[in-house]
This record gives C-alpha cells, sequence and structure tokens, in this order.
C-alpha cells in the first residue's frame, strides 16, 4: 500500500502489515469532520485516499492553514503527548483514513518496529517543522 510506504518510510513491508492489522479504516464524505480542533483524538491518522483541509478557528471562522495528501499522517503531535489537537482537519474529497489506536499494543516486544514507527513519526515532524520555518521565513521576508 503506498500510502502507507510514504507514512511510515522505516518499516519494512512485514512492519507495516503488522500495523495494518491493528488499525481500521474510516471513510468521510466531502466537508466531513475528520479530527476536531480542540478534541483528543484517540489515534494516530494517514490518509489513504482523498484530501483533507487542515484549519484553525479564528473568531467563530475557520482558516484554512494547510492541506493533507494521501499518504501523510496527521494527529501526531496528540497522539505523542496527548494534548487536544490544535486544529481541525475536514475532507475537502470523499476520504479514506487509516486510523491506528492502542500502538502499544502492537509495538510491545517488537523493538525494531519500534524503532521504524517512531523513526518515521519523527521525519514526519522534521518536515511539517521544516515548511512551517520556511513558511514564516517567507512571510517575515514578504511582510517584513
Amino acid at each position: 500500500m503506498h500510502a502507507l510506504e510514504n507514512a511510515f518510510p522505516h518499516l519494512d513491508d512485514a512492519g507495516r502489515d503488522r500495523l495494518l492489522e491493528h488499525a481500521h479504516q474510516e471513510e468521510y464524505p466531502v466537508d466531513a469532520v475528520i479530527v476536531a480542533e480542540e478534541s483528543r483524538p484517540e489515534a494516530l491518522f494517514v490518509l489513504l485516499r482523498g484530501r483533507a483541509a487542515v484549519a484553525k478557528d479564528h473568531l467563530g471562522v475557520p482558516i484554512s492553514i494547510g492541506e493533507i495528501r494521501p499518504g501523510e499522517l496527521f494527529g501526531e503531535v496528540s497522539f505523542l503527548d496527548g494534548s487536544p489537537a490544535s486544529a481541525s482537519v475536514v475532507a475537502r474529497e470523499p476520504s479514506t483514513v487509516l486510523a491506528l489506536s492502542d500502538v502499544d499494543t502492537f509495538l510491545d516486544g517488537a523493538p525494531e518496529l519500534a524503532a521504524g514507527f517512531y523513526r518515521s513519526l519523527a521525519v514526519a515532524l522534521a518536515r511539517r517543522l521544516r515548511y512551517s520555518a520556511d513558511d514564516r521565513v517567507a512571510v517575515g521576508f514578504l511582510w517584513g
């Protein structure tokens, strides 16, 4: 499954298969809220099919701050630190999402699997941080 290869590049095929055994797919129609801002999602998500918008509420108006495409993780910060979602994720096309909950169960006793899983999360977070920093530099340059 190509989307899982993108989301978890540091897992081999057997690791991704094991991950799939402990996950479930969810379908969302256009404009459905996948994750609500300030909610406490109980899973880590991978967009398998479709497209989703990331939006933050500003005075009751959702402001788009990004887009999620197939193969991208989301909900990883809340997954890692238990904090509420910092933004909403809304389906912009009919979307299929893989929800990974109770991760400790499938990582328990499998240190190589856990290492690949968490390294993949670290890479996703590093990319997001890099792009966020690049955006801030561009905005500062344009508006500074």
